[in-house]
């Protein structure tokens, strides 16, 4: 009967550490009290993975999906946007949503000084022979804007200066968007991603029914032979 017992003990005391590593703590800074840039502050809510997150300096425990994307939707930005934001969290990390007035708000992990090396790349599926127009927010050059679908090669996404963990939106586009026409859900369809280090994501795009999935791939080091299609 003890030796059941001890058992049974050892068999939860595992799933309880395994199920620890596969959650992270998310808090949404309280502003009350504070001047929010704007109306951005009162309205908005978010919900990561499935749970509402509240504004109350409070760390939530967020469940991580392990072999999938984490979602992270962000409602009432400026009083009447709504983001969805793809990423991979990482197990054990504390996340903070924080105001600002340069992007809305920021996501920053609990260690906000690591080095970065976002990737990005496309892979298209049924292909057909209209163009086909990739672009980002943090594209700053015509190579990166004009980057070709269909490679193993992987591109460097820049990261605003001001507000480092701003998400970034890609564009899939039927015709050359410029840099005016990124938001004309006529001729382009969007994803919103967010890096936090060294992640590498892959866009999947499927050119007959217009649909973008997102597929994590890990994270760079400069150990692997990662093609990089550089500026």
């Amino acid at each position: 009967m003890r030796k059941t017992i001890l058992v049974f003990i050892s068999v939860f005391i595992f799933l309880s550490a395994h199920s620890a590593k596969q959650t992270a703590t998310f808090t949404f800074e309280n502003w009350n009290g504070k001047q929010p840039p704007g109306d951005n502050y009162s309205k908005m809510t978010v919900v990561v993975n499935g749970l509402k997150i509240e504004k109350q300096d409070k760390p939530y425990t967020i469940k991580l999906n392990a072999n999938v994307i984490d979602t992270i939707k962000v409602e009432g930005v400026y009083g009447k946007h709504t983001y969805t934001i793809l990423t991979k969290l990482k197990a054990g990390e504390k996340y903070r949503l924080v105001i600002n007035p340069c992007s809305a708000f920021e996501i920053r992990p609990s260690n906000d000084t690591l080095a970065r090396t976002q990737l990005i790349r496309v892979i298209t599926v049924n292909k057909d022979d209209k163009p086909l127009f990739f672009d980002g927010d943090y594209f700053y050059s015509e190579t990166m804007r004009s980057f070709v679908t269909d490679t193993s090669a992987y591109c460097r996404t820049a990261y605003s200066g001001m507000c480092p963990f701003a998400s970034s939106s890609f564009y899939m586009c039927t015709e050359d968007p410029g840099y005016e026409k990124k938001a004309d859900t006529a001729i382009c369809n969007t994803v919103r991603i967010q890096y936090f280090s060294t992640e590498m994501f892959s866009i999947l795009y499927d050119c007959k029914t217009k649909r973008m999935n997102v597929k994590f791939d890990g994270y760079y080091d400069k150990a692997k032979k990662i093609l990089i299609k550089e500026n």
